[in-house]
């Protein structure tokens, strides 16, 4: 919830292009959480041939046509749910009604084990058929732990590591590769191509990726890989250890939209002196340098007037340069929409600069037993009045919104470096 916050901020202020791919993980995995860790979602996939659904039908125990009364196919994705109370989950998964088999009224001693399990047979992730390919990657990133599997002949095919395994180094962790049909080669051949295909796998950047080898046919490793399935399902941590794996995933990309100190400063140290710059260049623009001159001289000064509409557009754009030479982009230009108008700033200006008057001129006895200083007096008081109700418009209309973009640059770069860091 935390990084939700910071991606609907970050979009607030820089713009929803940016971090819409980020908000809908953060939807995906927080739906994932409300709809409860009672059940573990585990998806086979990989290529045409490698035997992926007889491995789902080894795993489940029985064959799907003997139950479903639908001939088991790779052109949509079946699901063996152990238990019951996963409606909801498969529903938000989009699995069809007719393609779940659940298992629970028989007494085998598996169906206890795997309880909660919901067991996803994907189509083939090298299909020519463009529809099945974004099945797999629409469900991917919905599973709780990916179970890959591969043969002999495929296992070195450079558009699984290349498209699949090497961008999901990552997340290995809730990972297994399954080498299948290892009944088609002899024992020598069998651990040398474990070999290559664990070396190969270390390339990808898994190097702690876990390589069984089984056999769908003969039932060779089927019970090695199930109990791995098992621990994962009675953990009950595997959606959340998959969750965080996308969450980091998730920081690390906003990392870069946010962006860090262009300086290695602190982001808002210039804004003071932007500030003592904007101030200044109104006093001197409205005439108050004349006033105050006039006033320690013993004259009464002219009124003072809202500066030109051009020169409030210069001090804008002049804070402007300030904000994108000092802070990341895009946080200069967010910078530039939290600004108030030029026409704004001069309305507030000619409401408030008649309300900045002299003090009343001192008496003759003041002026002769002060002389000259009750004039400086006079002056210098006209002149902090001014400053000060500069001071308060500039504030509430430059200062106050760049720090508030500031602060919340601060507070997203902090929250996803944590979060990236785990």
């Amino acid at each position: 919830r935390a990084i939700r916050r910071v991606v609907r901020m970050v979009s607030q202020r820089i713009g929803d292009e940016s971090t819409q791919e980020a908000e809908a993980t953060c939807k995906r995995l927080l739906r994932r959480l409300d709809l409860g860790t009672d059940h573990t979602v585990i998806v086979i996939l990989g290529g045409t041939g490698c035997g992926k659904s007889s491995l789902f039908n080894a795993l489940a125990g029985m064959g799907f046509a003997e139950v479903g009364a639908v001939r088991p196919t790779t052109d949509r994705p079946a699901a063996c749910v152990w238990g019951d109370g996963a409606e909801p989950l498969l529903e938000w998964l989009g699995l069809d009604r007719e393609l779940w088999i659940q298992r629970d009224s028989m007494l085998e001693e598996h169906i206890k084990e795997l309880r909660g399990l919901v067991l996803i047979d994907l189509p083939d992730i090298d299909s020519v058929a463009m529809s099945h390919r974004d099945t797999c990657q629409q469900l991917i990133p919905l599973a709780d732990m990916l179970v890959w599997v591969t043969d002999p002949v495929k296992y070195a095919d450079p558009s699984l590591h290349a498209r699949y395994l090497e961008p999901m180094g990552e997340h290995e962790g809730s990972m297994v590769m399954v080498l299948n049909q290892s009944d088609t080669l002899d024992a020598a051949d069998l651990k040398a191509v474990k070999e290559d295909l664990t070396a190969r796998l270390k390339r990808d950047g898994m190097s702690e990726l876990q390589v069984l080898t089984t056999s769908a046919v003969k039932g060779h490793g089927v019970d090695e890989l199930r109990n791995l399935l098992v621990g994962a399902t009675r953990s009950r941590t595997t959606t959340a250890k998959r969750g965080i794996v996308h969450l980091r995933e998730v920081a690390r990309q906003l990392e870069e939209i946010v962006g860090a100190p262009t300086k290695g400063g602190a982001g808002d140290s210039w804004v003071g002196a932007a500030q003592s710059e904007a101030i200044e260049s109104l006093r001197r623009s409205c005439g108050g340098p004349a006033a105050v001159e006039a006033l320690a001289d013993g004259r009464e000064p002219d009124k003072l007037t809202p500066p030109h509409m051009d020169h409030i557009r210069m001090m804008l754009l002049t804070w402007l340069q300030r904000a994108l030479e000092e802070v990341p982009a895009p946080w200069g230009p967010a910078i530039g929409h939290t600004l108030a108008s030029s026409q704004n700033i001069s309305f507030r200006l000619t409401e408030v600069l008649p309300s900045i008057t002299p003090t009343p001129r001192p008496g003759l006895f003041a002026r002769l037993l002060r002389r000259g200083r009750c004039h400086r007096a006079r002056a210098d008081r006209f002149d902090a009045d001014l400053r000060t109700c500069l001071e308060t418009l500039v504030t509430r209309t430059m200062t106050a919104p760049t720090i508030a973009v500031l602060e919340d640059w601060a507070d997203a770069r902090a929250t996803l470096r944590r979060i990236a860091q785990g």
